[in-house]
């Protein structure tokens, strides 16, 4: 083999190994890094941000039980909805009722009277 070939192949697999090795050296010493600051940043939002967002939660329930209608009022709205509920179900059976039965009848009729 030419001298020189093996000097050239030589650096270049030097090189090549060089690069692998310190690319996942800083890629390992960079996730560290990376980690330590994400959770530093984590544990001072949940400092500064975590009260505020715990005081608006408990104003919210208490908005809500605050907000709800008494006994009576969900009672009736119950009743009203149960009514309009079966009304819709009503108007809509009514038609297929209807031709339903309306077909009994003119096929029973022409039953009886063949001629017409």
């Amino acid at each position: 083999m030419n001298p020189f070939l093996v000097i050239i192949l030589t650096a270049a697999l030097s090189s090549i190994f060089t690069l692998c090795l310190g690319y996942y050296v800083m890629r390992k010493l960079l996730q560290e890094h990376a980690q330590k600051n994400a959770q530093k940043f984590i544990e001072q939002m949940k400092d500064e941000i975590g009260p505020v967002i715990e005081a608006r939660v408990k104003q919210g329930v208490k908005d809500g039980v605050a907000a709800i209608p008494s006994r009576e009022v969900l009672r009736e709205t119950t009743r009203t909805m149960a009514k309009t509920g079966a009304d819709i179900v009503g108007d809509t059976l009514k038609p297929l009722l209807s031709k339903r039965g309306s077909n009994r009848r003119s096929s029973s009729y022409k039953d009886q009277n063949p001629k017409d």
